[in-house]
């Protein structure tokens, strides 16, 4: 018996054509996401750092000052760049100041009505309505939407309505060294935690 061969034009007119043979056998094109990086810009000193944003944009975080000490350090003259916390709003860097001059300060977060938090040398602060008060000792690292502010302080820390209260250490190795981020979440040693309320609150 015979093979018979098929035209080659009634292939095509079968399958479609070559554009419906390659449709059949092409992948489908991965979607891609285009991201624009913006320059924040600095207060003066060249260098600055971004460690946190929230839903408006409003960007926190550390930069240098144009502000340099010199300072005896046993035999030697140390050198000291002057950082503070700063804010970001729409195109605009605002230092928010510092408790004292020759620090080093900056802030690491911001909730959704624009309260910010961080660490100055060894304290804490909460800058709200444009004011910096001291919370105390340690680095706040993170505030929600009701205004609950968590951090560090050889142990993780929460305050609430004004309370500060040492958050238990699920670790083994003593005081907790905490990373505390996002108002009901934090880290002890290398273990996360997550603190519940014990009644849902409404604002």
């Amino acid at each position: 018996m015979k093979l018979r061969l098929m035209p080659i034009a009634l292939l095509l007119v079968l399958s479609g054509g070559v554009p419906g043979l390659i449709a059949a056998t092409a992948a489908p094109a991965a979607a891609t996401t285009t991201y624009t990086m913006t320059d924040l810009g600095n207060l003066g000193g060249g260098v600055s750092q971004g460690f946190g944003i929230n839903a408006s944009g409003e960007v926190v975080g550390r930069s240098y000052l144009n502000k340099v000490f010199f300072f005896k350090c046993g035999r030697h003259t140390c050198r000291f760049t002057q950082n503070d916390p700063f804010s970001w709003i729409a195109g605009t860097m605002t230092d928010l100041g510092t408790f004292n001059a020759m620090t080093m300060s900056e802030a690491t977060a911001v909730n959704s009505t624009g309260d910010v938090v961080g660490g100055s040398n060894s304290d804490a602060f909460l800058v709200h309505n444009g004011k910096m008060t001291n919370l105390g000792p340690g680095e706040a690292t993170g505030i929600n939407g009701f205004g609950e502010i968590v951090g560090n302080s050889q142990g993780a820390f929460l305050i609430s309505g004004g309370k500060r209260t040492t958050l238990p250490d699920l670790s083994s190795y003593g005081a907790a060294a905490s990373a505390a981020r996002a108002g009901s979440t934090t880290t002890t040693r290398s273990r996360a935690a997550q603190i519940t309320p014990a009644a849902t609150r409404t604002r």
